[in-house]
């Protein structure tokens, strides 16, 4: 697919809040796992993750497990078959295709559930992202992923997906990049457009002389984890135990206070 990778400007703020807002700020709310990338001699971090990636599916049966139907596939006629006639070679692909319209719909309400618990958590607005990361000083970059006019999405958008990333330092290993979001609009996943987005961020961090890019990831991303495992990334939750923790609010208040 034909799309660019380019830097982000004061312009693109507004289609970063709206992209921010469609994917509950994903991956970092709610995370509860942690991976690293260490730079190696060969290859980049890459991967699809954010809200790309499916919850695990749902371990309900299939129809013709269920209670009451084992006796009509196994003794019954064809016509008292759950899917019609055809035998056992028709049960099995039309259980498959139950299947798989079942795990889409469980994929579909995962990302929507998702996005409900975390969406009242943003606060963030248009002009935060303006002055917090165009400023002299920024708190943060990001990268758009733009397509051409004639593929821009149903509702009209060119811009279609972003990566916000910050570097910090590790007094273990020096210089690191955070990959704080990765996102991609739903209608255009699986094109590599995450992938070519989490690689930018990963020479952009090695240019700068790092040599971690470190992201998280919900714990129930599984496939999006499996494929940074794959990648050379490590869990540093269950690898070393720490744990990502965080302090907000009237907490944050009164711990300035020195309050106990």
């Amino acid at each position: 697919m034909d799309f660019t990778i380019r830097a982000a400007t004061l312009e693109d703020c507004k289609d970063i809040s709206r992209m921010i807002l469609e994917g509950g700020g994903m991956p970092c709310p709610g995370v509860l796992a942690t991976a690293i990338c260490q730079g190696r001699s060969r290859g980049h971090p890459l991967g699809d993750g954010g809200v790309a990636a499916s919850r695990r599916e749902s371990e309900e049966p299939l129809p013709s497990a269920r209670k009451g139907r084992s006796r009509s596939v196994h003794q019954g006629s064809e016509d008292s078959l759950p899917y019609g006639r055809g035998g056992a070679a028709v049960v099995c692909q039309r259980a498959e295709e139950w299947l798989r319209t079942r795990q889409q719909r469980v994929r579909g309400s995962a990302e929507l559930a998702e996005h409900e618990k975390v969406s009242d958590q943003i606060k963030i607005t248009q002009r935060d992202l303006e002055q917090d990361g165009f400023s002299k000083n920024p708190f943060f970059h990001g990268i758009i992923a733009e397509v051409p006019e004639h593929l821009k999405s149903k509702n009209g958008h060119t811009k279609i997906g972003y990566s916000l990333y910050f570097y910090t330092y590790s007094s273990w290993k020096g210089r690191a990049v955070y990959m704080e979001d990765l996102y991609v609009m739903p209608e255009f996943r699986g094109k590599g457009i995450g992938k070519a987005l989490m690689a930018k961020v990963a020479q952009l961090g090695l240019a700068a002389g790092c040599t971690q890019l470190n992201f998280t990831v919900l714990d129930w991303n599984k496939s999006s984890l499996d494929f940074y495992l794959k990648q050379g990334c490590w869990d540093v939750t269950s690898d070393l135990g720490y744990h990502c923790m965080r302090c907000e609010g009237d907490a944050l208040e009164h711990l300035a206070q020195g309050d106990l």
